[in-house]
């Protein structure tokens, strides 16, 4: 028998024994993983989540594009595991059960019609290859977990590195200091707006002698904030502006003049005071 016709007959057999395999795949996982599976309906969709896998296994026997199925199946798991709290080495190690289960069958079967050898390797081996594509699906679910983590992280460090001053009940300053990129400038921008309306505050001083850049998203940045205040009812002050800044602004159209500017902090406070 030629090797397609073998693969087809493998396949076709996988097919009609998805509900079979699917149930041992089950059972051999909870062998393992018994207090997850204690729910009749956890392991309702684990027997659909392995009758899916089992049928991307038969179908990619005969169809090479199928195997992309097999990614987007590991993906998905992932993301499971991910919220269930489990790890990316145990879900990976679960896929040595699933590959025992469908390699059982196909030696048992194998035995049966009397296969050569060669003819079963190419079997397994493709077998092998499938359920080694779900491993990546896996690790990208793992990867963007940890990458959407990463980003939080760092969201929530940068709200806390936005201090707002507050130096009355209706006045506070709001000092930007170093570098300013483009995810610093729309949590500064939304920080500041939410602070300044939750607070009520009349007046927000921008204190900018801790920037050194007088970079376009620096401009970009103060300029945006100053209209967002203006809009909201709130008096933007900047003090501490440099030069170079200074330049910066006139060269990028903003009309210094509408904005109350100041040397430093001490005479923007005694403005606001009398």
């Amino acid at each position: 028998m030629e090797q397609g016709k073998i693969l087809e007959l493998f396949s076709s057999s996988i097919l009609q024994n998805t509900s079979e395999l699917a149930q041992e795949m089950l059972d051999s996982l909870m062998v393992q993983f018994e207090n997850e599976l204690s729910k009749e309906e956890a392991r309702e969709n684990a027997l659909q989540t392995f009758s899916h896998l089992v049928t991307i296994v038969g179908k990619g026997l005969i169809d090479d594009n199928v195997w992309d199925k097999a990614e987007t199946w590991g993906e998905e798991v992932g993301y499971i595991s991910v919220q269930t709290g489990g790890d990316l080495g145990g879900t990976i190690k679960s896929t040595t059960l699933y590959k025992d289960v469908i390699t059982t069958f196909i030696l048992t079967m194998a035995e049966e019609v009397k296969l050569p050898a060669t003819s079963l390797i190419e079997v397994v081996s493709r077998v092998d290859r499938i359920i080694t594509i779900t491993t990546y699906g896996f690790t990208n679910a793992f990867i963007k977990h940890a990458e959407e983590l990463i980003k939080e992280s760092q969201s929530q460090y940068l709200k806390i590195s936005v201090p707002i001053v507050p130096i009355s009940n209706d006045i506070a300053i709001l000092p930007l200091i170093g570098e300013i990129d483009e995810v610093r400038s729309g949590i500064l921008i939304e920080v500041a707006l939410s602070v300044s309306v939750r607070q009520r505050y009349e007046h927000l001083i921008l204190d900018v002698s801790g920037v050194y850049m007088a970079t376009p998203l620096v401009i970009e940045t103060l300029q945006k904030l100053v209209k967002s205040l203006k809009l909201l009812g709130v008096s933007p002050l900047v003090t501490g502006i440099r030069t170079e800044l200074s330049k910066s602004f006139v060269e990028s159209g903003v009309r210094l003049d509408e904005i109350p500017i100041y040397t430093n902090l001490k005479q923007a406070i005694d403005h606001l005071s009398h």
